[in-house]
């Protein structure tokens, strides 16, 4: 009898990580896993270490679009996304992933590349198994764990925030949230009003939450964020009051001026809301997901509106904590 198989996808993404990130989210409606290194030797996975170290790894770039197998390590090999599927996906997702970096290359103006590996498994429980590598992390005084990791005794119930990693990110252990967390950890919020841009998972909203807002509005353009965060809220206990509001859109349909708007988007995006932000921000304004590279095309837009209070840089993600400029009259 045949063993039942499983199949796992290893990706690297040089440039746009966060664009391919989401289109294998659109396209697989699967959980996606960054690993790296580091966290392979923490778990002593010699088996996955070897495999990635030693194997032909696949490449494809815009601008020589014949794949060809590397006889090398690839110059990224540090960090990497991992996909597990039931399904052998590789007749499809690959071609798909071929034709999506043409079209950035064809809407960007600039060459991508990306490299891959797969392979298949005999079945184990590994749904379990990435369950038991998804550790609990301290992001300043919040204690962020899985469901399935019990709350230390010594960790105070208004500190911690339960998330179950999925399909949107923000689960405390990527450097864009972090950093997110360690910002809001030393506000006093109590009876602030605040705005979550992009709220993914939920984690910064129940964040401003546990940090006292009086009023809470957060929105996403995607519907599967939107059900991540009221279910997160739920996993949390924390009641949606009357004012509070999860918005399936973007920040145009909402009205007011919030004391504290936090956006953990991709830069481009974060760029285009300038003129968003002004009208909507009263006072505080923190930016992440901005990889090193946009920094300066970010600062150089909101320099006119915005005073840098703090930027915070974890590996090549930067953070802003930024004051919005009064009007001289």
């Amino acid at each position: 009898m045949l063993k039942p198989m499983y199949y796992e996808f290893f990706f690297i993404f040089p440039k746009k990580r966060e664009l391919f990130e989401n289109f294998l989210l659109d396209t697989t409606h699967l959980a996606l896993e960054e690993s790296s290194l580091e966290n392979l030797k923490a778990f002593d996975d010699k088996e996955t270490i070897e495999f990635i170290s030693q194997s032909n790894w696949h490449y494809f770039a815009t601008h020589d679009p014949l794949k060809k197998d590397l006889k090398e390590k690839p110059p990224h090999l540090k960090n990497f996304v991992i996909l597990r599927s039931e399904k052998n996906l590789s007749d499809s997702l690959f071609p798909a992933l071929e034709a999506f970096c043409l079209n950035l290359k064809q809407n960007l103006q600039s060459e991508f590349d990306f490299f891959y590996l797969s392979r298949n498994l005999a079945s184990k429980n590994w749904l379990e198994a990435y369950k038991q590598a998804i550790l609990p992390v301290q992001c300043a005084k919040f204690y962020i764990h899985p469901s399935w990791h019990q709350k230390p005794s010594h960790v105070a119930t208004n500190d911690c925030i339960m998330i179950d990693p999925a399909l949107a990110f923000g689960s405390g252990h990527h450097e864009s949230t972090s950093m997110c967390l360690e910002l809001l950890s030393s506000l006093d919020l109590k009876r602030k009003n605040a705005l979550d841009v992009g709220c993914g998972s939920g984690i910064l909203s129940i964040a401003l939450k546990k940090q006292g807002v009086s009023a809470l509005v957060a929105c996403d353009t995607d519907s599967l964020a939107v059900e991540e965060t009221l279910k997160n809220f739920s996993l949390n206990q924390i009641p949606l009051l009357a004012q509070d509001k999860v918005i399936h859109g973007s920040t145009q349909k909402i009205e007011g001026r919030f004391d504290i708007i936090v956006a953990n988007i991709v830069a481009d995006v974060i760029k285009s809301l300038y003129s968003e932000f002004v009208r909507l921000c009263n006072h505080t304004l923190i930016l992440s997901g901005i990889l090193e590279t946009h920094l300066n095309s970010v600062l150089q837009i909101y320099y006119n509106g915005f005073e840098v209070l703090e930027q915070r840089q974890r590996n090549e993600w930067v953070a802003l904590k930024l004051l919005k400029k009064q009007p001289i009259n």
